[in-house]
Protein backbone atom coordinates (compact mmCIF):
# COMPACT_ATOMS: atom_id res chain seq x y z
CA UNK A 1 0.00 0.00 0.00
CA UNK A 2 1.47 3.24 -0.48
CA UNK A 3 2.48 5.48 2.45
CA UNK A 4 1.73 8.65 1.25
CA UNK A 5 3.24 10.71 -1.90
CA UNK A 6 1.44 11.17 -5.32
CA UNK A 7 1.15 8.31 -7.64
CA UNK A 8 3.59 9.46 -10.31
CA UNK A 9 6.74 10.64 -9.91
CA UNK A 10 9.82 11.11 -12.27
CA UNK A 11 13.46 11.95 -12.55
CA UNK A 12 15.83 12.22 -14.57
CA UNK A 13 19.94 12.50 -14.84
CA UNK A 14 22.73 13.45 -17.88
CA UNK A 15 25.28 10.67 -17.21
CA UNK A 16 28.26 11.25 -19.07
CA UNK A 17 26.30 13.14 -21.29
CA UNK A 18 26.82 17.49 -21.64
CA UNK A 19 22.42 17.66 -22.60
CA UNK A 20 19.82 15.84 -21.88
CA UNK A 21 18.16 14.07 -24.93
CA UNK A 22 15.22 12.23 -22.82
CA UNK A 23 11.97 14.54 -22.42
CA UNK A 24 9.18 13.57 -20.80
CA UNK A 25 5.24 14.54 -19.37
CA UNK A 26 2.61 13.77 -16.97
CA UNK A 27 -0.73 14.80 -17.12
CA UNK A 28 -4.25 14.07 -15.76
CA UNK A 29 -6.21 12.14 -18.53
CA UNK A 30 -9.81 11.34 -18.25
CA UNK A 31 -11.75 10.93 -14.84
CA UNK A 32 -8.97 9.86 -12.26
CA UNK A 33 -6.94 8.56 -15.14
CA UNK A 34 -3.02 9.43 -15.70
CA UNK A 35 -0.58 9.46 -18.26
CA UNK A 36 2.70 9.43 -19.20
CA UNK A 37 4.76 10.30 -22.41
CA UNK A 38 8.23 9.39 -22.30
CA UNK A 39 10.89 9.75 -25.44
CA UNK A 40 14.39 9.17 -25.41
CA UNK A 41 16.05 10.83 -28.29
CA UNK A 42 18.60 9.96 -31.22
CA UNK A 43 20.61 11.60 -33.70
CA UNK A 44 23.45 13.10 -31.74
CA UNK A 45 23.22 15.65 -28.89
CA UNK A 46 21.28 18.68 -30.23
CA UNK A 47 19.15 16.35 -32.89
CA UNK A 48 18.57 13.72 -30.58
CA UNK A 49 17.07 16.34 -27.84
CA UNK A 50 14.77 17.89 -30.32
CA UNK A 51 13.82 14.84 -31.61
CA UNK A 52 12.31 14.07 -27.91
CA UNK A 53 11.15 17.75 -27.53
CA UNK A 54 9.15 17.50 -30.73
CA UNK A 55 7.48 14.22 -30.36
CA UNK A 56 6.64 14.89 -26.86
CA UNK A 57 5.08 18.17 -27.62
CA UNK A 58 3.20 17.22 -30.33
CA UNK A 59 1.79 14.22 -28.27
CA UNK A 60 0.86 16.03 -25.86
CA UNK A 61 -1.10 18.77 -27.71
CA UNK A 62 -2.92 15.44 -29.45
CA UNK A 63 -4.25 14.06 -26.24
CA UNK A 64 -7.63 15.40 -24.67
CA UNK A 65 -8.11 15.14 -21.12
CA UNK A 66 -11.65 14.20 -21.98
CA UNK A 67 -10.93 11.74 -24.28
CA UNK A 68 -12.67 8.29 -23.40
CA UNK A 69 -10.64 6.38 -25.47
CA UNK A 70 -6.91 6.89 -25.01
CA UNK A 71 -6.09 3.65 -27.19
CA UNK A 72 -7.21 5.66 -30.43
CA UNK A 73 -5.87 8.76 -28.68
CA UNK A 74 -2.52 7.19 -28.48
CA UNK A 75 -2.29 6.59 -32.30
CA UNK A 76 -2.91 9.94 -32.76
CA UNK A 77 -0.30 11.10 -30.67
CA UNK A 78 2.24 8.66 -32.11
CA UNK A 79 1.18 10.17 -35.77
CA UNK A 80 1.10 13.88 -34.30
CA UNK A 81 4.67 13.46 -32.94
CA UNK A 82 6.28 11.52 -36.40
CA UNK A 83 4.44 14.20 -38.67
CA UNK A 84 5.91 16.92 -36.60
CA UNK A 85 8.80 15.65 -36.96
CA UNK A 86 8.72 15.17 -40.17
CA UNK A 87 7.65 18.39 -40.41
CA UNK A 88 10.75 19.75 -38.50
CA UNK A 89 13.21 17.93 -41.03
CA UNK A 90 11.81 19.31 -43.61
CA UNK A 91 13.25 22.80 -42.97
CA UNK A 92 16.54 21.31 -40.46
CA UNK A 93 18.10 19.22 -43.33
CA UNK A 94 21.07 19.53 -40.90
CA UNK A 95 19.33 17.27 -38.31
CA UNK A 96 18.92 14.32 -40.99
CA UNK A 97 18.90 11.03 -39.08
CA UNK A 98 16.97 12.59 -36.02
CA UNK A 99 14.30 9.97 -33.99
CA UNK A 100 13.28 9.02 -31.04
CA UNK A 101 11.65 6.20 -29.07
CA UNK A 102 8.22 6.57 -27.60
CA UNK A 103 6.49 5.49 -24.94
CA UNK A 104 2.83 6.02 -24.23
CA UNK A 105 1.24 4.67 -21.04
CA UNK A 106 -2.79 5.55 -19.61
CA UNK A 107 -2.57 4.46 -15.72
CA UNK A 108 -6.34 4.53 -14.40
CA UNK A 109 -6.18 3.25 -11.04
CA UNK A 110 -5.32 -0.87 -11.09
CA UNK A 111 -5.69 -0.81 -14.88
CA UNK A 112 -2.90 -0.36 -17.72
CA UNK A 113 -2.46 0.15 -21.30
CA UNK A 114 0.45 1.32 -23.73
CA UNK A 115 1.79 2.38 -26.68
CA UNK A 116 5.48 2.10 -27.46
CA UNK A 117 7.76 2.76 -30.53
CA UNK A 118 11.46 1.88 -30.20
CA UNK A 119 13.80 -0.14 -27.13
CA UNK A 120 12.82 2.31 -23.89
CA UNK A 121 11.76 -0.29 -21.88
CA UNK A 122 8.12 -0.11 -19.54
CA UNK A 123 8.29 -2.74 -16.64
CA UNK A 124 6.21 -4.17 -14.25
CA UNK A 125 7.25 -5.37 -10.54
CA UNK A 126 4.66 -7.38 -9.20
CA UNK A 127 5.35 -9.93 -5.98
CA UNK A 128 9.20 -9.34 -6.30
CA UNK A 129 9.67 -9.86 -10.11
CA UNK A 130 10.35 -7.31 -12.78
CA UNK A 131 9.19 -8.57 -15.97
CA UNK A 132 9.50 -6.09 -19.55
CA UNK A 133 5.73 -5.26 -20.73
CA UNK A 134 6.37 -3.72 -24.24
CA UNK A 135 8.24 -4.81 -27.03
CA UNK A 136 11.95 -4.15 -27.63
CA UNK A 137 12.41 -2.82 -31.03
CA UNK A 138 15.92 -3.15 -30.76
CA UNK A 139 18.50 -5.78 -32.43
CA UNK A 140 19.06 -7.33 -28.64
CA UNK A 141 16.28 -9.80 -28.92
CA UNK A 142 16.98 -11.14 -32.07
CA UNK A 143 20.70 -11.53 -30.81
CA UNK A 144 19.74 -12.64 -27.46
CA UNK A 145 17.41 -15.05 -29.43
CA UNK A 146 20.39 -16.69 -31.69
CA UNK A 147 22.28 -17.12 -28.83
CA UNK A 148 19.65 -19.05 -27.24
CA UNK A 149 19.42 -21.47 -30.87
CA UNK A 150 23.45 -21.65 -30.53
CA UNK A 151 24.32 -20.04 -33.08
CA UNK A 152 26.02 -17.48 -31.74
CA UNK A 153 27.29 -17.17 -27.49
CA UNK A 154 25.49 -15.48 -24.89
CA UNK A 155 29.06 -13.22 -25.24
CA UNK A 156 28.69 -12.39 -28.65
CA UNK A 157 24.96 -11.36 -28.32
CA UNK A 158 26.21 -9.16 -25.55
CA UNK A 159 28.98 -7.70 -26.73
CA UNK A 160 27.75 -7.62 -30.72
CA UNK A 161 28.03 -3.98 -32.43
CA UNK A 162 24.68 -4.26 -33.86
CA UNK A 163 22.65 -4.79 -30.51
CA UNK A 164 21.76 -1.08 -29.72
CA UNK A 165 20.27 -0.82 -33.34
CA UNK A 166 16.48 0.36 -33.16
CA UNK A 167 14.75 -1.71 -36.00
CA UNK A 168 11.80 0.96 -35.36
CA UNK A 169 11.95 4.42 -34.01
CA UNK A 170 9.80 7.69 -34.95
CA UNK A 171 11.53 9.74 -37.24
CA UNK A 172 9.32 11.17 -39.54
CA UNK A 173 9.26 8.51 -41.77
CA UNK A 174 7.15 5.08 -41.64
CA UNK A 175 7.10 3.52 -38.26
CA UNK A 176 7.59 -0.11 -38.69
CA UNK A 177 7.06 -1.17 -35.79
CA UNK A 178 4.69 -0.45 -32.87
CA UNK A 179 3.92 -2.31 -29.72
CA UNK A 180 0.10 -1.43 -28.33
CA UNK A 181 -1.94 -2.61 -25.56
CA UNK A 182 -5.47 -1.67 -26.36
CA UNK A 183 -7.47 -3.66 -23.53
CA UNK A 184 -6.68 -2.96 -19.84
CA UNK A 185 -3.79 -5.28 -17.85
CA UNK A 186 -5.53 -5.54 -14.47
CA UNK A 187 -2.56 -5.30 -11.97
CA UNK A 188 -2.08 -5.69 -8.20
CA UNK A 189 -2.22 -3.09 -5.42
CA UNK A 190 1.07 -2.50 -4.61
CA UNK A 191 2.95 -3.52 -7.86
CA UNK A 192 4.70 -0.57 -9.49
CA UNK A 193 4.96 0.18 -12.95
CA UNK A 194 8.77 1.82 -14.28
CA UNK A 195 8.68 3.73 -17.71
CA UNK A 196 12.26 4.43 -18.84
CA UNK A 197 14.96 5.40 -21.11
CA UNK A 198 17.63 2.79 -22.13
CA UNK A 199 19.89 4.59 -19.10
CA UNK A 200 18.21 2.25 -16.45
CA UNK A 201 19.44 -0.64 -18.23
CA UNK A 202 22.98 0.00 -16.59
CA UNK A 203 21.26 -2.59 -13.73
CA UNK A 204 20.15 -5.66 -14.41
CA UNK A 205 16.39 -6.99 -13.84
CA UNK A 206 17.75 -8.60 -10.72
CA UNK A 207 19.38 -5.36 -9.29
CA UNK A 208 15.76 -3.34 -10.22
CA UNK A 209 14.07 -5.66 -8.14
CA UNK A 210 16.12 -5.87 -5.09
CA UNK A 211 16.10 -2.06 -4.89
CA UNK A 212 11.91 -1.86 -5.69
CA UNK A 213 11.83 -5.05 -3.35
CA UNK A 214 13.91 -3.49 0.18
CA UNK A 215 11.02 -0.57 0.29
CA UNK A 216 8.28 -1.52 -2.16
CA UNK A 217 5.78 0.77 0.02
CA UNK A 218 7.85 4.31 -0.31
CA UNK A 219 6.37 7.51 -2.30
CA UNK A 220 6.79 7.37 -5.88
CA UNK A 221 9.32 10.08 -5.22
CA UNK A 222 11.33 8.05 -3.39
CA UNK A 223 11.22 5.24 -5.64
CA UNK A 224 12.34 7.37 -8.14
CA UNK A 225 14.93 8.46 -6.10
CA UNK A 226 15.82 4.81 -5.35
CA UNK A 227 15.99 3.25 -8.99
CA UNK A 228 18.35 7.17 -10.14
CA UNK A 229 20.80 6.62 -6.83
CA UNK A 230 21.28 2.90 -7.80
CA UNK A 231 22.10 3.67 -11.59
CA UNK A 232 24.55 6.36 -10.72
CA UNK A 233 26.09 4.46 -7.83
CA UNK A 234 27.50 2.10 -10.79
CA UNK A 235 29.25 5.27 -11.83
CA UNK A 236 29.31 3.77 -15.30
CA UNK A 237 31.85 5.05 -17.64
CA UNK A 238 29.29 5.33 -20.73
CA UNK A 239 26.12 6.13 -18.50
CA UNK A 240 23.87 7.74 -20.86
CA UNK A 241 21.01 10.30 -19.96
CA UNK A 242 18.61 8.75 -17.53
CA UNK A 243 14.82 9.43 -17.45
CA UNK A 244 12.76 6.96 -14.60
CA UNK A 245 8.77 8.04 -14.78
CA UNK A 246 7.30 5.17 -11.69
CA UNK A 247 3.81 4.84 -10.83
CA UNK A 248 2.53 2.63 -7.78
CA UNK A 249 -0.86 0.55 -8.50
CA UNK A 250 -3.49 1.25 -6.11
CA UNK A 251 -7.08 0.98 -5.91
CA UNK A 252 -8.90 4.15 -7.84
CA UNK A 253 -10.49 5.57 -4.93
CA UNK A 254 -7.30 5.30 -3.32
CA UNK A 255 -4.65 7.20 -5.44
CA UNK A 256 -4.28 10.51 -4.43
CA UNK A 257 -3.31 11.43 -8.20
CA UNK A 258 -0.51 13.33 -9.31
CA UNK A 259 -0.19 15.54 -6.32
CA UNK A 260 -2.67 17.61 -7.91
CA UNK A 261 -0.67 19.15 -10.61
CA UNK A 262 -2.42 18.52 -14.26
CA UNK A 263 0.44 18.85 -16.31
CA UNK A 264 4.23 17.85 -15.69
CA UNK A 265 6.83 18.37 -18.72
CA UNK A 266 10.72 18.37 -18.70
Amino acid sequence: MLSGGPLLAATQALGIRSEQEDRFALLSYGRGGHVCILADGMGGEVAGGTAARIAVDAALDALRPGDANASDAFVTALDAANTAIRRHLATNPGHAGMGTTLILLHVHGRMVRWLSVGDSPLYVWSAGRLKRLNADHSMAPMLDAAARRGDITVQEAMASPSRNVLMSAVTGDTVDRVDQRTEWLTLATGDWIIAASDGIETLSAAEIETVIGQAPSVPAEAMCSRLRDAVLSRRDPAQDNLTIVVACIVPFDEGPGLAGVTRRIA
